[in-house]
């Protein structure tokens, strides 16, 4: 009972942050905070960043979270072109779509724990994304 009311006030306490502020002294990173459901295995943790530029270039919007998410559209206005993770438990993937609903016939990718750290092009435009922890 203690685990699920702690994890209840995580959540509320994630809820409460509208948005996490990161960056160096030069340029600032306004990261959306993600309020994700819980992982069946408890574990689950992720966080990637998307870039209006395919290679990657100029400031990331990062996205980060413990366990799954339903379909989120709080992309950068107009979608982003590139991608990276930087943190991705191999429990987890994060699907990529280009329409701001996740529709299954709108999938652009589906990105694993192996395709962490470098800039990847989307081909396409990002709008929507959700993440799946098992």
């Amino acid at each position: 009972m203690k685990l699920q009311a702690g994890l209840y006030a995580t959540a509320l306490a994630l809820l409460a942050l509208p948005m996490l502020v990161s960056g160096s002294s030069k340029s600032s990173t306004i990261a959306p905070v993600v309020s994700p459901l819980p992982s069946p295995t408890g574990r689950g943790h992720w966080e990637f960043g998307l870039y209006k530029s395919k290679k990657c270039t100029g400031p990331a919007v990062n996205f980060m979270g413990n366990g799954s998410s339903d379909c989120r559209s709080d992309v950068p206005s107009g979608g982003a072109k590139g991608y990276n993770t930087t943190t991705l438990d191999m429990d987890c993937t994060v699907t990529l779509y280009k329409d701001s609903r996740c529709s299954r016939g709108k999938k652009i990718v589906n990105v694993f724990a192996d395709n962490k750290s470098k800039c990847n092009s989307a081909g396409k435009k990002i709008m929507g994304y959700k993440v799946e922890c098992f």
